[in-house]
């Protein structure tokens, strides 16, 4: 399933440049709020995402996504095509690490309903009205459509890649136990694209 290149920018171009000024200056709290907020819902996530090196990236990382939809308030329409890559990483370094399709996409939701509540309450401090609560909320809820479609899409990719390497590897290991010849067993590993060792070690074990 491929998503569209950007969700509904317009959203946030049509926002006032003051949501934005007031956002700004509170996202390394915000960022560390989701982060939380996805420890404490996503089992998954509770043991990476504790004291260490790991949550300090998680953070930066948050951090540089929420600033990235800060900076399309009150600006035209922006080009999303490297936000979306990012998503389709996280879906794909997620299933690299052991995750499940489920946690990943409930730690996208968790974070955006925590950076929504945040939004919110800046948005309120700052006396801003409640036609821009509005259209922050409908940007936001167009971005988690997106955000987590582009998530499973990456995580698509990444479990299709893996299957379709050990599916090759089968092949050639068949060629190889099959009693084909040199040449076949050549070919074939040439139209499988894998890396072909400078040495092998055969193992042979007595049956039982």
């Amino acid at each position: 399933m491929r998503v569209p290149a950007a969700s509904d920018g317009s959203v946030w171009a049509r926002l006032p440049h003051e949501l934005g000024d007031a956002v700004r200056p509170r996202i390394p709290e915000i960022a560390r709020a989701c982060v939380d907020a996805i420890a404490a819902e996503v089992p998954e996530y509770s043991v990476s995402f504790g004291p260490g090196p790991a949550r300090v990236a998680a953070i930066e990382q948050t951090r540089r996504g929420i600033e990235r939809d800060i900076d399309r308030v009150g600006t035209p329409a922006m080009w999303q095509a490297d936000r979306l890559a990012e998503f389709r990483g996280h879906g794909r370094a997620a299933f690299h690490n052991g995750l499940s399709r489920e946690s990943v996409q409930a730690a996208v939701r968790v974070s955006s309903r925590v950076t929504w509540r945040w939004i919110a309450d800046i948005a309120r401090e700052a006396g801003l009205s409640g036609d821009v609560l509005y259209g922050a909320a409908e940007g936001m809820f167009a971005d988690v459509e997106t955000s987590m479609a582009a998530v499973a899409e990456g995580y698509s990719a990444a479990e299709a890649a893996v299957s379709g390497t050990g599916e090759r590897h089968r092949r050639v290991l068949r060629a190889l136990l099959g009693g084909r010849t040199p040449a076949e067993v050549d070919g074939l590993v040439a139209a499988s694209g894998l890396p072909v060792p400078s040495r092998v070690a055969a193992v042979a074990f007595r049956a039982l």
